[in-house]
């Protein structure tokens, strides 16, 4: 039984040794044959990994290695920098509310941090008022307002900041035509806008295909819908996963806008001016929703 134990003491030895001695050149190897997102993606992966302490010193060679091939393809833009800043620190970089000391910050103060400028409002009033909009006056949405919300969009969280999000803005008739046939949703053709949110799946790793991109399309949505709400537009969230679509249907939208293989469409915002706005849905009492609440 000890002859056992020291065997397998043994190959776990000799598999971390091969690992640190062949993860670098693997990575080379990688780096060689790889897209530009790829090894950017990698790299917040790697640097999210070492903001949480969970990264051995062969992956920070790698991160090392890839930051490197970087900067020599001259594709630095601010989220690598980001990461070597960090790495470079040892930690985060840090923004004026995060640096400041670690009493209670007042709610003058925690304004100023986020926007001198900005009119304030009631965000909570914002939340409950928002309601799915399925139904627009026949007026166009800013090209403007559209940015704005897509700006928004890509601030929301994901996986192991892998920032995997693609999304198709339309806003010609034809196009949203397309799409509500496509998807067999007849209230769709009257939208002014639609956003379809897509997901990079090849960022990746095979065990996190099937829910880690459902999740970080999700919190995207969320922000859109929020920021529609906040310009004075209403927008409506519709499922666009793989079993919400017929096989031959997502064939030809993919075909039609040529849209990439690896980019997965998860789900779709219809944006527009409201011609109604209809009573929210109650909710259940709040006491139905929480399991336990141990405070």
């Amino acid at each position: 039984m000890i002859n056992i134990l020291r065997k397998i003491s043994f190959l776990r030895w000799l598999k971390k040794k091969c690992y640190s001695l062949l993860s670098p050149l693997f990575c080379r190897i990688y780096c060689k044959f790889s897209s530009v997102d790829k090894l950017k993606a990698l790299a917040r992966t790697y640097a999210h990994g070492y903001l949480k302490g969970n990264l051995s010193k062969t992956e920070e060679s790698n991160l090392v290695i890839i930051l490197n091939k970087l900067k020599k393809m001259n594709e630095v833009d601010e989220s690598i920098k980001w990461c070597q800043e960090m790495f470079d620190k040892g930690s985060a970089p840090t923004s004026p509310l995060e640096a400041a000391p670690k009493e209670l910050v007042s709610e003058k103060q925690f304004k100023n941090v986020i926007d001198p400028d900005e009119k304030q409002f009631d965000f909570f009033k914002l939340v409950k008022e928002r309601r799915s909009v399925r139904t627009w006056i026949k007026k166009d949405v800013p090209t403007e307002a559209l940015h704005q919300i897509i700006q928004v969009a890509i601030e929301a969280p994901c996986s192991c900041n892998r920032q995997s999000w693609k999304f198709l803005i339309l806003s010609e008739k034809e196009k949203i035509e397309q799409i509500s046939i496509f998807r067999g949703e007849k209230f769709l053709a009257a939208a002014p806008a639609l956003v379809l949110i897509f997901c990079d799946v090849s960022l990746y790793p095979a065990i996190e295909k099937e829910y880690s991109p459902c999740m970080d399309a999700a919190v995207a949505a969320e922000n859109i819908l929020l920021a529609v709400q906040y310009l004075g537009l209403g927008g409506c969230l519709i499922n666009a996963g793989k079993n919400s679509l017929v096989k031959t249907n997502r064939e030809n939208l993919y075909k039609e806008f040529g849209i990439p293989a690896q980019y997965e469409l998860m789900c779709m915002v219809a944006i527009g001016y409201p011609d109604r706005v209809n009573k929210k849905p109650a909710r259940n009492p709040y006491e139905k929703y929480i399991i336990n609440f141990h405070a």
